[in-house]
């Protein structure tokens, strides 16, 4: 969600698959970024990204990575 590659091409990819098939239902994991991180524009590509993927999918589980990190630490 976070990068500009990874936002971009799986909010188009979502896209397609919701104008290609309308009846079947979509559900998509979305993984939030770091809470501080790397690149600057992060929260902007996520809350981009994440509006697209509410307009196309029927259901989205979010997952954040500050989460992940802290169960794969133990």
């Amino acid at each position: 969600m976070a990068g500009g590659t990874g936002s971009g091409l799986g909010t188009f990819i979502s896209t397609m698959l919701s104008d290609m098939f309308p009846k079947t239902p979509k559900f998509a994991v979305c993984v939030m970024p770091h809470l501080s991180g790397e690149v600057i524009l992060q929260s902007y590509n996520a809350s981009l990204s994440i509006g697209t993927m509410y307009q196309s999918s029927d259901g989205i589980f979010i997952v954040e990575n500050d989460e992940i990190d802290a169960i794969c630490s133990k």
